[in-house]
Formats: C-alpha cells, structure tokens, sequence
C-alpha cells in the first residue's frame, strides 16, 4: 500500500520521469509524460477526465490542455 499523495510540480515529475527512464533528458521526459496522461484521458469518460484533470496542479493539467 502506498502513503499519501505527494503533492509536486512539473519540473519534480519530469525529474522522477527521467530517472525511471534510465536517465532521459528532462525534455524527453516531459514528452512521455504527456503522451502517457494524454493516452489516459482518453480511455475514461469525459467526467473522469475532468475529475482527473482537478485534481492534477495546474502546470502538470496543462500538459493536456493546451
């Protein structure tokens, strides 16, 4: 079981990305996590999506919205 949600920003995720990557840039990492939230939302309804999406900081949201 995992512990409380962590609350982080953009740069910390595309630092965790890059290291569960191997080491990626930080740019490539970027990339992949907004391919991966992309590919998410998609696969639920558009009211996940939105509970989702409120739930995400607004940088890390913002991968999707723009």
């Amino acid at each position: 079981m995992r512990g409380a949600a962590e609350p982080f920003g953009i740069e910390e995720l595309d630092r965790r990305v890059a290291e569960r990557e191997g080491g990626a840039s930080s740019a490539r990492a970027h990339e992949h996590a907004a391919a991966v939230l992309s590919v998410v939302l998609d696969a639920v309804s558009p009211g996940e999506r939105s509970d989702v999406l409120a739930q995400l900081p607004t940088e890390i949201a913002a991968l999707v919205t723009r």
